[in-house]
């Protein structure tokens, strides 16, 4: 028996086509951009658990001279930051007659001096709100602790908006005379 051996067999491959020469290239990209992309959702996904703490936010409001004062007390975190806004119910409602801004909880509690005098006498409204997404950006340490969508805020003052967003609101109402 004759057995012949198996010559190795040497293809030449076929120069590319101009369609593969630009695929390769697509590809590493395509590649590369989701090598990126994944890499910048991971730092996102890395955020500690949120914490099952039962949150509260109150607030009380009073004219001490021509000022509103605001006080407000919470179980947030350190750092975390309240939005307030206040407003006077004569109508038609003015840019004049509204005050907004942020405080930073300390301790337990926040609270700010909002100067009235060119405001009518009657009533005020305040409102103070604290959350996660939106507007006001939040540290990442309290963002860690009541999770990067407010999904670690629970408890009966917390509220859920049409998103799913987790928020805590207080009101108050003061008499300027």
């Amino acid at each position: 028996m004759n057995r012949r051996r198996a010559e190795p067999v040497l293809r030449t491959p076929s120069p590319p086509t101009s369609t593969s020469r630009r695929l390769i290239p697509a590809t590493i990209l395509l590649s590369l951009s989701a090598i990126a992309a994944a890499a910048a959702v991971a730092t996102w996904v890395v955020a500690p658990e949120p914490s099952l703490s039962s949150y509260s936010l109150a607030i009380a409001a009073e004219f001490g001279g021509e000022d509103l004062v605001v006080v407000g007390s919470t179980n947030l975190p350190e750092g975390a930051r309240v939005d307030l806004y206040a407003w006077s119910d004569i109508e038609p409602l003015s840019e004049a007659l509204t005050w907004s801004g942020l405080v930073d909880v300390a301790h337990g509690s926040f609270g700010v001096r909002i100067p009235t005098a060119s405001w009518p006498n009657g009533l005020v409204h305040v409102t103070a709100s604290f959350s996660v997404d939106g507007a006001v950006g939040q540290p990442l340490d309290v963002a860690g602790q009541v999770g990067l969508h407010g999904e670690g805020l629970v408890g009966s003052m917390v509220l859920v908006d049409e998103y799913g967003v987790r928020y805590l609101t207080a009101k108050a109402d003061a008499i300027k005379r």
